[in-house]
């Protein structure tokens, strides 16, 4: 999350510009020069952790509605004995039991039925309940469906079932995995991004110019003043033109921009 957060363009310009600004103006100025800097860091770390805070605020708030909308209880049968679980405390080999109106927690095997049918158009679009009976010799001409899908609807009849998968390797969790995809951004994400970037662009274009007017302004006072020269007064106008051109960058972007 903390890697997504910097991302962000308008970001990557102020880090660059509070590293800059730190060093020249302690250079310029060791007692008070690193505070403007200083401060722009610490706008950076301000809104990592508010943005950083808020998707971890998001992110357990969606996984807890996830959880609870996945937890259903089901009717095991372990060492001979009968009882009812979680489903995600299901594993494959065990033998559960289904009734009417009951979710499919797992892919299985129907070993027993009665008068069992499942509705399974969540998961294939079959509109109509689907007969679900176990195979044997007699039936296997007729061709019988004793497979149930994890998710699926039990509409009629009940049945005892083998866990054949469970979790990611059923048919569901294959199909759910193979929508993760990344999230696009929104329209509003995406109108700030270009204000961004042309804030960014344009507070380049603004410092480049303005450092050029300065030495422009610097090479014609030295050539119309035969009293200065470019050893006593060059190194330290464009030193100054420098801090200018990068104070007009910080300037331009705001800090509060990614926050918002």
């Amino acid at each position: 999350m903390i890697c997504e957060v910097f991302d962000d363009f308008i970001l990557k310009v102020l880090i660059v510009a509070a590293i800059v600004n730190t060093v020249i103006g302690t250079i310029q100025h060791p007692s008070y020069g690193w505070v403007e800097g200083c401060g722009i860091l610490f706008a950076i770390i301000v809104i990592v952790v508010v943005t950083v805070g808020n998707d971890m605020v998001k992110e357990r708030q969606f996984q807890a509605l996830m959880s609870k909308g996945d937890e259903h209880e089901s009717r095991v049968r372990r060492d001979d004995n009968e009882r009812t679980i979680d489903t995600e405390e299901l594993v494959v080999g065990d033998i559960i039991t289904i009734g009417t109106g009951e979710i499919i927690p797992a892919d299985c095997l129907v070993l027993e039925a009665n008068n069992m049918s499942c509705s399974e158009a969540a998961l294939t679009g079959e509109p109509e309940a689907l007969d679900k009976e176990p195979c044997s010799a007699d039936n296997l001409s007729s061709l019988p469906d004793p497979f149930l899908l994890q998710s699926s609807l039990c509409e009629k009849g009940t049945a005892k079932a083998l866990v054949l998968a469970v979790g990611d390797n059923t048919n569901q969790g294959r199909a759910g995995l193979s929508m993760n995809i990344e999230s696009e951004q929104t329209p509003l994400q995406r109108k700030l991004d270009t204000i961004a970037n042309n804030i960014g662009m344009l507070g380049v274009i603004v410092a480049i110019l303005t450092f050029i007017a300065m030495i422009v302004q610097m090479m014609i006072r030295i050539f119309t003043n035969t009293e200065v020269t470019f050893k006593s007064e060059g190194l330290e106008d464009i030193g100054e033109a420098f801090i200018i051109a990068i104070t007009v960058v910080v300037v331009a972007v705001p800090e509060g921009l990614p926050l918002a």
